[in-house]
């Protein structure tokens, strides 16, 4: 059993040291936020702070976390349905941020709720 983990975490960091070649997704710090309320009881709360991960070819990417924990943001930020206040988000080697329109043509969402 512990030669599965073994190679399990081996495998995992040989796929973090793959080139960039093969990367079809990298979210580079990005970092939303969101208003709520108006004048004294506007409120904002930072749902993404800082968030990074690539994922490259071939591989399986799961995102998981609790109720509010920034996974529907980050799933519409990906899909360009929301941009981010700051970071950058590539797919496919096309920056999502400045050339949403073209990074859509690769990009496939079904949400559910």
């Amino acid at each position: 059993m512990n030669n599965n983990i073994e190679n399990a975490t081996n495998s995992r960091n040989n796929n973090n040291k793959q080139s960039t070649s093969n990367l079809i997704l990298r979210i580079d710090n990005v970092t939303r936020s969101y208003s709520r309320g108006f004048g004294r009881k506007k409120t904002t709360r930072q749902v993404l702070h800082n968030v990074y991960f690539d994922i490259h070819s071939g591989e399986i990417f799961c995102l998981l976390g609790p109720n509010g924990a920034g996974k529907t943001t980050t799933v519409k930020i990906v899909g360009t349905l929301l941009a981010p206040d700051s970071g950058s988000v590539r797919i496919a080697s096309i920056d999502a941020v400045s050339n949403p329109r073209e990074a859509r043509k690769h990009v496939s969402l079904l949400l559910g709720g």
